[in-house]
């Protein structure tokens, strides 16, 4: 149960920091970004704080994979 956890936890962050990016590129753009500005216009900051999170989910999924595994692996007989 933890190894899907951890897993949809990499999925999750990877999933977040491509989204976030591909919003960015598309409101770089200055007709778009008019237009697609929320939140009193920190579309932007939303994106990059989300970026960071996707990150950390990534980092948190990834060691707790690992070390899951290794416990795994030990109990082997």
């Amino acid at each position: 149960m933890k190894k899907i956890i951890y897993l949809m936890l990499i999925v999750l962050g990877i999933t977040i920091i491509v989204f976030s990016n591909i919003q960015y590129k598309l409101i770089s753009n200055d007709f778009i970004r008019n237009e697609m500005y929320f939140i009193n216009g920190y579309l932007d900051t939303v994106l990059i704080v989300l970026g960071w999170v996707g990150i950390c989910l990534l980092i948190i999924g990834a060691v707790g994979l690992i070390k899951f595994l290794k416990k795994f692996n030990s109990m082997k007989p």
